[in-house]
């Protein structure tokens, strides 16, 4: 049922309307995975495929960025065994329309920058990597904050 509404809402016409939608209760996740897939569903397309790539791709991006942690700590053997294991568990929230698979996203990106600022000596390298990573943060408190205030 969540996905159903997931993909109700990010079906809307505009924008204002999925704010609208959101401030009465239609779901219950943060403006910004809803406007993000609006998009990406007007370039993609809209069908189970097209809505769940993102999510995929959220997973491997998390597995790419744990294996580079796990392989530092661990060595490449362990680092494989973890990332499997990781994928296994991963696996149910890369094919759903949520946004489950773009929080752990952002948690091993963060964790990999921050392992990455630790680590480097040119630690002002890092911080543009995470300024840039990080990009969309302002846009979704942005929105957040003002979907709020919508209501």
């Amino acid at each position: 049922m969540d996905e159903v509404l997931s993909v109700w809402v990010i079906r809307l016409a505009s924008p204002s309307r999925i704010y609208s939608a959101l401030a009465h209760g239609a779901e219950f996740a943060p403006p910004a995975f809803h406007l993000a897939l609006h998009y990406y569903s007007k370039l993609a397309g809209d069908s189970p495929l097209a809505l769940r790539l993102p999510s995929l791709a959220a997973i491997l991006v998390t597995s790419a960025c744990s294996f580079a942690i796990f392989r530092r700590i661990l060595g490449t053997a362990p680092a494989v065994f973890a990332c499997c294991l990781l994928l296994k568990t991963l696996f149910p929230f890369a094919v759903q329309v949520r946004p489950y698979a773009f929080v752990a996203c952002c948690f091993a990106l963060a964790l990999y920058l921050w392992d990455g600022f630790n680590r480097s000596e040119q630690s002002w390298r890092c911080v543009l990597r995470a300024l840039f990573s990080h990009s969309p943060s302002p846009f979704i408190f942005t929105a957040f904050f003002s979907s709020r205030a919508l209501v």
